[in-house]
């Protein structure tokens, strides 16, 4: 699964330009958790130009009674995408990638905390898909999910899933309206996917609230005293 990650703007290089990036981006965040608002790329359908757009984790679907379905729909199974309700149209019609610095996991067994970056050069891309949902009194939300696979052989040991992520040369083939699901679904296999490495942190990240360069430090080994 993915439920934390933090997006580092200043060590990010972007390999093109992308329509009000620098206008909408937010400053610096290193634990981003699901209800957040969070710079996501988007295609225009108009201009076909890659966006920058401040979209909700939490997917709320456009057909959905109210947005408390959001909590459930932080992530979707690249397995069933395109057979659950909840995915399938978003799908097929409404991608988009999440710039991130790293993605955090928690070792199911012992709970210790990892940061996980990958070899590309930031921003790591993280595949997912958004809709748009109008509540009673006219509220418009934008949110988004992100879609997860099976984890790595080098970082299963840590949890059996991770994010799906996109490499900088398949950006447009994977937000492009007209490429077909077989070759979306291409993306998800063991091929595409980059180096990840992941780094034993400490406690800190655990606290949602805190949201500083501390998140990422290394993992400090405890002091035990002998007592003679």
């Amino acid at each position: 699964m993915c439920g934390r990650f933090c997006q580092i703007f200043s060590e990010m290089k972007f390999p093109f330009l992308y329509n009000n990036f620098a206008k909408i981006q937010s400053s610096d965040n290193y634990n981003i958790t699901p209800g957040h608002l969070v710079p996501v790329l988007l295609l225009s359908r108009k201009s076909q130009e890659i966006e920058c757009h401040k979209l909700q984790w939490g997917l709320v679907p456009h057909w959905a009674s109210d947005e408390s379905i959001a909590l459930q729909l932080m992530n979707a199974r690249s397995e069933t995408i395109d057979k659950k309700p909840s995915f399938k149209e978003a799908f097929i019609k409404r991608r988009c990638l999440i710039p991130i610095t790293g993605f955090y996991e928690w070792d199911t067994k012992t709970k210790q905390p990892y940061y996980i970056t990958s070899t590309y050069t930031p921003p790591v891309f993280l595949a997912g898909i958004w809709d748009r949902w109008k509540s009673p009194d006219n509220r418009i939300i934008l949110s988004f999910t992100i879609i997860t696979k099976a984890a790595l052989n080098n970082i299963e040991h840590i949890h059996h899933r991770m994010p799906v992520v996109i490499s900088h040369k398949h950006v447009k083939k994977w937000l492009s309206s007209s490429t077909p699901v077989h070759e979306l679904k291409e993306l998800f296999t063991d091929e595409h996917n980059p180096n990840l490495t992941p780094k034993a942190i400490s406690q800190y990240v655990n606290d949602p609230q805190n949201n500083d360069k501390q998140c990422l430090e290394d993992k400090k080994e405890e002091a035990f005293s002998l007592v003679g």
